[in-house]
């Protein structure tokens, strides 16, 4: 009898283990799969995502699934956007699947049209957060000590260090979505131009749009009246605030369409250090004051603040009521097969 209840003490521990291993490599086949699951929603996308063997570790405690050389490329453009990076490594608690964790290593890379970012990092992590059906309910990107380097379709190339950057993105009620952008101490190599030591944006979409994201689902959501709320735009850099808000759409292009209106305290200093500097003459510096006079207000801190109007109509972006740049549709038309 006692030789029996050694062995059943001795067998529960083995059949928990036994049947803890078996959930465990279930996940983790679902976790792989879910890494293919996201490369077949890109290409029905018409967009592009490759990436090295996928290695699922971490037994018995966690998963660990290490994604190295991750790109992702939009289609439909002869010259496409491109983000890249050297490895991923995505982990998740067994007892919570539903939360994820990443950690990025080495640069990441983002191009397009010619033009190029590579932002370095010493620290870069992310955590998404999905609901018991899989839709997404909350994101977070955080990069901190960056290192960053732009370099243009035509001219030199430019470097920068940045103290950190977010990205957040949560669901909103009835399928909406809020993201908000968050950059602080970006200062750039060069002596000439000015550290921006806060940008902070923050923008609201209504309505739910259907993944993958296509020309479709865009069309469905502009058709169900779904708009962009920039709910609040800061930067300040040097001795210059600038700040903001606007409400955007899509046209029947799908060309982002609307307006918005910014506030500028502290032009009169960019005027003076573009002076000093030589980049303007000082007759041009007089026209640029006038100019600033007839749209100065004062802000609550008693500064003098420029109030600059932008829309965005028929593809066009203006300043001021001044065409300045064509706006191109957020994605290409679709092409003939």
């Amino acid at each position: 009898m006692k030789l029996k209840r050694v062995l059943i003490l001795l067998a529960v521990p083995v059949v928990l283990l036994a049947v803890w291993t078996i959930y465990w490599f279930r996940l983790a086949d679902e976790v792989a799969a879910g890494v293919d699951r996201f490369a077949a929603d890109q290409q029905v996308a018409g967009h592009d995502f490759s990436h090295g063997p996928v290695v699922v570790n971490g037994w018995p405690f966690r998963l660990e699934a290490t994604v190295p050389a991750p790109v992702l490329t939009a289609g439909g453009t002869a010259d496409p956007a491109r983000v890249a990076a050297e490895q991923v490594v995505v982990f998740m608690q067994p007892l919570r699947p539903t939360h994820l964790v990443a950690v990025i290593t080495g640069p990441v890379m983002l191009s397009s049209a010619g033009s190029g970012i590579t932002l370095t990092p010493t620290h870069a992590a992310a955590s998404v957060v999905f609901d018991d059906q899989g839709r997404l309910q909350r994101s977070a990107l955080d990069m901190t000590e960056v290192t960053g380097r732009f370099t243009p379709a035509t001219g030199r190339p430019a470097g920068f260090t940045m103290a950190r950057a977010q990205l957040h993105q949560r669901r909103e009620a009835e399928g909406g979505m809020r993201g908000a952008l968050e950059i602080d101490g970006m200062d750039p190599e060069a002596a000439d131009l000015p550290t921006l030591s806060r940008l902070f944006v923050d923008l609201t979409r209504s309505g739910p749009v259907a993944e993958p994201v296509t020309r479709a689902a865009l069309e469905r959501w502009r058709d169900d009246g779904g708009v962009v709320e920039m709910t609040r735009f800061e930067a300040i850099a040097d001795d210059v605030t600038m700040t903001g808000d606007g409400t955007f759409a899509l046209d029947a292009a799908l060309r982002p369409e609307g307006a918005a209106a910014f506030r500028i305290a502290g032009a009169e200093t960019v005027l003076a250090r573009l002076e000093a500097s030589g980049d303007i003459k000082p007759a041009m510096r007089a026209v640029l004051d006038q100019m600033l006079g007839l749209f100065e207000r004062v802000d609550d801190e008693g500064r003098a603040a420029v109030r600059v109007p932008l829309t965005i109509q028929s593809g066009v972006l203006s300043v001021a009521g001044l065409p300045l740049v064509p706006v191109e549709p957020v994605l290409p038309p679709e092409t003939a097969s």
